[in-house]
């Protein structure tokens, strides 16, 4: 019995729950191998990454995610693969939304404001509504989506940190 045969008997032993010395040698080898090449085989049963299956096709990518973006993303990194959507919403109609710079890391597909319908208590001037945009990013790459405003509501001007909105969008490939 070699060292990495004795080591696999240890270690199948130990793990069985029973004393190393309540066994001759012979029978912890003999338990340990067909343990270890179980463990193997299972093992090795979902690590086929890109590999052809047995049908004689390779594994697919994974679907395409959408990832929202709210107000509490403001000044962080959001991460996408290529083909997920991103979608942006932001609450207020003040909000003017950037088209995505660069253009070919990350496509914008619309935009939209759209004010709230009558029985949402919105006093007029006070901006109810959502402005929202949505995104689709092309290649690997960075891009910022952005957006600001200079009215936080009737007669209140916007300034600094809440005039402006940034998210930087890190593309990687899938």
């Amino acid at each position: 019995m070699n060292a990495a045969t004795r080591t696999a008997a240890r270690i199948v032993i130990r793990d069985m729950g029973v004393a190393r010395h309540s066994l001759p040698a012979r029978v912890r080898a003999a338990l340990a191998v067909p343990v270890l090449l179980a463990t193997l085989a299972v093992a090795g049963c979902g690590s086929s990454h890109g590999s052809a299956s047995s049908s004689g096709g390779t594994h697919s990518t994974p679907a395409p995610s959408t990832i929202r973006l709210t107000p509490s993303d403001d000044g962080g990194t959001a991460r996408a693969s290529v083909g997920d959507t991103l979608m942006l919403r932001l609450p207020s109609t003040y909000w003017h939304i950037a088209a995505a710079h660069p253009t070919d890391v990350v496509a914008t597909d619309a935009r939209h404001t759209r004010a709230s319908g009558p029985g949402h208590d919105c006093v007029p001037g006070q901006g109810c509504g959502v402005a929202s945009a949505k995104y689709t990013a092309l290649r690997p790459g960075r891009a910022v989506i952005s957006a600001h405003r200079t009215s936080c509501g009737e007669a209140l001007r916007c300034t600094g940190a809440t005039s402006r909105y940034r998210v930087t969008v890190v593309v990687r490939t899938p």
